[in-house]
């Protein structure tokens, strides 16, 4: 089970493959890529566009999600409210994840969420990671399986930053209020960067999408606090994001009809970079 464990924490690098991706279509980053759309008057279809795509191509990472907007910016925490779904149909040497994140003021990158194994697709646990700006993994951590809960239940996960007087970030993560983790870190807030939420199927190698990825009600959306000591409020805008045009279809994206988002297989596939909702 350790070795399981250790291999899984690779699955997920540091940050979305989103960064990849827009950096190969000329986009260096998410939110250039935002930035490009929201200021231009053209009609130019943004790279990720997923129609004509199978879904048959080989990824290591299929990651779909919702990134909030500008409004949102320097964050420090974010949460989500998320269903644990079980059992998933999960690929040999895959992992599913479901987890609410964001890049940082320095493009480090933290992340926190539950995760489903293919060695045991009928039980989640919770995860929390932070990498580096250069991609080196800083804190990682995976609660045993059964530690996100039993099918159709509904947790809370967040990620939160703390100040000391000195000026020292650290930043707490938990699950449904209890601490599972905390971390002194590099960066205390997002920036320019903005937090995220995403259904993803990592693999120690590419693979095809044969995972059934949910779809999982991420209940409340995306939440974001701004300030220390703040509350959390909804993201004021949420714009759709895939790692790679072949993403969606076969995972894809759609309101649950009662505020929340489901993220997973067989939804339908908005354009990326537009305004979800």
């Amino acid at each position: 089970m350790a070795i399981c464990l250790v291999c899984v924490a690779v699955f997920i690098w540091y940050t979305p493959q989103l960064s990849t991706y827009l950096s190969s279509s000329g986009l260096a980053r998410v939110t250039e890529a935002l930035h490009q759309l929201l200021t231009s008057n053209s009609s130019r279809t943004p790279p990720g566009t997923a129609a004509g795509h199978s879904g048959q191509e080989m990824l290591q990472f299929w990651q779909v999600g919702l990134e909030a907007g500008p409004e949102d910016q320097d964050a420090t925490g974010a949460q989500a409210t998320i269903e644990t779904l079980l059992p998933q149909r999960v690929t040999v040497n895959t992992t599913d994840y479901f987890w609410v994140g964001s890049y940082l003021r320095d493009d480090s990158f933290i992340q926190v969420g539950y995760y489903v194994p293919w060695y045991n697709e009928s039980h989640a646990g919770w995860f929390y990671c932070a990498f580096y700006a250069n991609g080196k993994e800083g804190p990682c951590t995976y609660g045993a399986l059964g530690s996100a809960g039993a099918n159709n239940t509904h947790h809370t996960y967040t990620m939160q930053s703390v100040t000391s007087s000195t000026g020292r970030a650290s930043w707490r993560m938990s699950v449904d209020s209890r601490k599972v983790g905390t971390f002194t870190w590099s960066s205390g807030s997002s920036g320019t960067n903005m937090p995220m939420i995403y259904a993803e199927s990592s693999g120690f190698t590419p693979h095809p999408s044969t995972s059934q990825l949910g779809p999982v009600d991420f209940l409340t959306g995306l939440q974001v606090r701004l300030h220390d000591g703040a509350g959390f409020q909804p993201a004021v805008h949420l714009y759709v994001m895939y790692s790679a045009a072949s993403v969606c279809p076969p995972f894809g994206i759609r309101s649950d009809g009662h505020g929340g988002i489901l993220l997973g297989s067989g939804l339908p596939c908005p354009v990326p970079y537009t305004e979800f909702g």
